[in-house]
């Protein structure tokens, strides 16, 4: 039983503060459209500025058009990963569409 009642951040499309205050990173899920790679950092930070912060984890999708649409997802075990700052959501890609949403305590 998981020691924690995970929030969801709702769906999300863009960069975005998940949590601007301590808590536990539990896990993620990512959709692209497989028109070009797309990657999702979430970093311990209040805030876009990551300079010298840590980065507690990443969800990696490769382009694959013929492919149509994917899907990961990453999970930190039951007691997920303290951010001691809040939670940041970096996303990176050129063009395509990316849905994710961040799951936290």
């Amino acid at each position: 039983m998981a020691e924690f009642g995970w929030t969801s951040s709702g769906l999300l499309a863009a960069d975005a503060v998940i949590s601007a205050g301590p808590c536990k990173l539990g896990g993620a899920l990512v959709v692209s459209d497989g028109t070009n790679a797309v990657l999702l950092e979430i970093w311990d930070s209040p805030n876009s500025t990551t300079t010298s912060d840590i980065r507690l984890g990443e969800v990696s999708i490769g382009a694959s058009p013929a492919a149509g649409a994917l899907t990961q997802q990453v999970w930190f075990g039951d007691k997920g990963v303290t951010a001691l700052k809040g939670l940041w959501a970096d996303v990176t890609q050129t063009t395509g569409t990316i849905k994710f949403y961040v799951f936290y305590a």
